[in-house]
């Protein structure tokens, strides 16, 4: 099986990607966490089991929901079927992940795998002091009507 490339030439691919790749291939954790049967995705058959033994082994901690989110930063998406009208896993109690660039015996593709960024600016630099007044003075003007509107509102309750 091919492994992640961390060659001198290639973008380096983060440390939780390689942790990730190497916790789907070692067949000792199979039982826990495994490829899906056409590779295209991963699955974790068992939660308690992956948090208590696999996620501290390879990460410092071995809490899902940190895991899951840094799935998620990475761009991984839950997978859903439509089951009976309701949404449902496929595999039952299983959870599974996929990437369109994390893929069994792929892990060339792994360095196109990139964080998101936050989008949340700290100061947006076309929002002036005038701008922000309009804003202070649309919302007191809403208040006033709200109040006017509470007060009719009682009144017609008398």
């Amino acid at each position: 099986m091919k492994e992640p490339s961390t060659s001198v030439g290639s973008p380096p691919v983060p440390a939780f990607l390689m942790k990730l790749w190497a916790l789907l291939e070692d067949p000792s954790n199979s039982d826990v966490i495994t490829w899906s049967w056409n590779g295209q995705n991963f699955c974790i058959l068992d939660e308690q089991r992956f948090s208590k033994e696999i996620l501290p082994k390879y990460f410092k901690h071995n809490n899902l929901s940190s895991f899951i989110r840094q799935l998620n930063m990475y761009g991984f998406r839950k997978v859903m079927s439509l089951e009976s009208g309701l949404l449902k896993s496929d595999h039952g109690s299983c959870i599974e992940f996929q990437h369109p660039f994390f893929k069994k015996g792929k892990a060339e593709l792994l360095e196109n795998i990139k964080r998101k960024m936050s989008t949340v600016k700290s100061e947006d630099p076309h929002l002036t002091q005038e701008d922000l007044q309009k804003v202070v003075t649309e919302l007191k003007d809403m208040k006033e009507v709200q109040s006017d509107m509470d007060t009719k509102l009682e009144n017609m309750r008398r």
